[in-house]
């Protein structure tokens, strides 16, 4: 972006490129998921060969004037449908998909553009084209170059972005730079290169007022989103064993309140407790057969504690966790019942039951 902005939770980062979990993503910025499924995004424009009922010529009548297969409000519908829009839609609800300024004659492409009714200045938001003549969409990817490609490109660097901002040594990592710097450092992210072969690398630093710094390089491979992270040594590690780590075991625990620990979930106190009646997200409708939702509490990492009842004994199903994590786009979440005597939590990599007053796997 040419100085982009990118959100996950709690973070707001500068990219020199991209985004944000949007920068182009997939289908600009929005999540067509990077996993941005091609198929949400991709659509079949009328054929020009299709069989026309015949009609008797009118010599009088001046000739038809030629009619784009694709014009702007369908263009801008076929955008709104990709997954890589809806990612993006889902976590930014004050956006919507705008057409750039018409063109005159009417263009090849139509460019559209995700962002709020009164867009930034200084802030580039995802964008993406749609071919008139077929209704082939593209989007403008998050590595450098700014360079156009398939919806579904741009859904996998989002859904990377999204894996990487969900890791808890990544948010510690920002709430450290800020607080050990006064303010002056923060958390940058950018897309180091476009993606290939379902892999992409991912750069993340401090940014300080003249220059930036390297901490990790984040490398996100194949539609599962495995992460591994390689220090400034060069040194590659999976994920499971980068975070146990003294420095990722630092950042993930830095900044958190100094009761963590008390309270009825081993917490403290919520930063913010949502009724059901005002809770607007997907994930409301993700959990309906799962949980009957009672609240949602917030804590200081910002992942949400859905809370509330099942009618089930038995625990949730892989699917109906699945389908629960892709509402919540990747990121983390718990799940409490039967009085907080049950509870279940993924970090958005694996996940894990509360038994015995430990967590472990189910």
């Amino acid at each position: 972006m040419g100085l982009a902005l990118r959100l996950g939770p709690n973070l707001s980062l500068v990219l020199t490129l991209v985004v944000g979990c949007g920068d182009p993503p997939g289908s600009a910025g929005a999540p067509a998921p990077p996993s941005s499924s091609s198929s949400a995004g991709s659509a079949t424009a009328p054929s020009s060969s299709a069989a026309l009922p015949t009609a008797t010529a009118v010599a009088s009548a001046p000739p038809a004037q030629p009619k784009l297969p694709v014009d702007e409000p369908e263009a801008k519908r076929l955008v709104a449908e990709t997954a890589y829009a809806k990612r993006i839609l889902g976590k930014n609800p004050d956006h919507t998909v705008i057409l750039d300024p018409p063109a005159n004659p009417p263009p090849t492409w139509h460019t559209l553009r995700i962002a709020p009714p009164r867009p930034a200045q200084d802030v580039i938001y995802p964008a993406l084209r749609v071919k008139a003549a077929t209704g082939e969409i593209e989007a403008q990817s998050s590595c450098e170059g700014k360079t156009w490609v398939p919806v579904a490109v741009a859904d996998f660097e989002e859904r990377a972005l999204d894996a990487l901002f969900a890791l808890p040594e990544m948010r510690g990592l920002d709430r450290y730079l800020r607080k050990e710097s006064g303010g002056t450092a923060v958390m940058t992210v950018r897309i180091e290169e476009c993606p290939k072969d379902d892999v992409v690398r991912l750069y993340v630093g401090e940014r300080n007022p003249t220059h930036t710094v390297r901490t990790f390089t984040v490398i996100v491979s194949g539609p599962r989103l495995e992460i591994s992270v390689a220090d400034l040594g060069g040194n590659v590690l999976p994920y499971a064993r980068f975070k146990q780590t003294e420095s990722a075991r630092m950042y993930a625990g830095y900044g958190l309140p100094a009761d963590k620990g008390s309270g009825p979930l081993g917490y403290g106190a919520p930063e913010k407790v949502v009724p059901v009646a005002t809770f607007q997200h997907p994930t409301k409708a993700a959990l309906d057969g799962v949980l009957e939702l009672d609240r949602v509490e917030y804590y200081a990492d910002g992942f949400p504690v859905f809370v509330g009842a099942r009618a089930s004994t038995a625990l949730p199903t892989n699917d109906e966790i699945e389908r629960v994590k892709k509402a919540n786009y990747g990121f983390p979440f718990e799940l409490v019942w039967d009085e907080g005597r049950r509870r279940l939590r993924t970090d958005g990599q694996s996940v894990s039951v509360f038994e015995g007053g430990v967590w472990k796997a189910p």
